[in-house]
């Protein structure tokens, strides 16, 4: 991943929000903090890993908590946060696919159509083992 300047980082993280079609936008700076906290970092060390390593440890911390989040949850409880909406998480997930060099595309009708054959058949196959005989 290419080093950003200081400039770039904080275009980044402002540009947070709301967008156009009432959507809110990625939180950069606030999954920077979230990393910089979490592993005790300058922020300008993020830019040096991998993009898909920094996936990679969100993911895991979503399963085991950092300290500081799991002290934070007892002593302070939960915050709420309004859910992301299916827009706002495509969206994200194109911009982490262009952080990678990936790009997303549509699913085609055929595609569909050949994903929906098969659970068809895994759902017959499943249907005629269980009426099977024991042996």
């Amino acid at each position: 991943m290419a080093r950003r300047t200081e400039r770039q980082r904080h275009d980044a993280g402002e540009r947070g929000g709301i967008d156009a079609d009432g959507e809110e936008a990625t939180d950069w700076a606030a999954i920077y903090g979230r990393v910089a906290t979490g592993l005790g970092v300058l922020p300008s060390a993020i830019d040096e890993e991998p993009a898909v390593g920094i996936f990679a440890l969100l993911r895991y911390w979503a399963e085991e908590p950092p300290a500081h989040v799991t002290l934070a949850l007892r002593y302070l409880g939960e915050r709420k946060r309004k859910p992301a909406s299916a827009r706002a998480a495509r969206e994200q997930l194109g911009e982490a696919a262009n952080l990678m060099g990936a790009r997303i595309a549509p699913v085609s009708e055929k595609t569909r159509e050949l994903v929906a054959h098969v659970e068809e058949m895994q759902a017959k196959l499943r249907a005629a083992q269980k009426s099977k005989p024991p042996k």
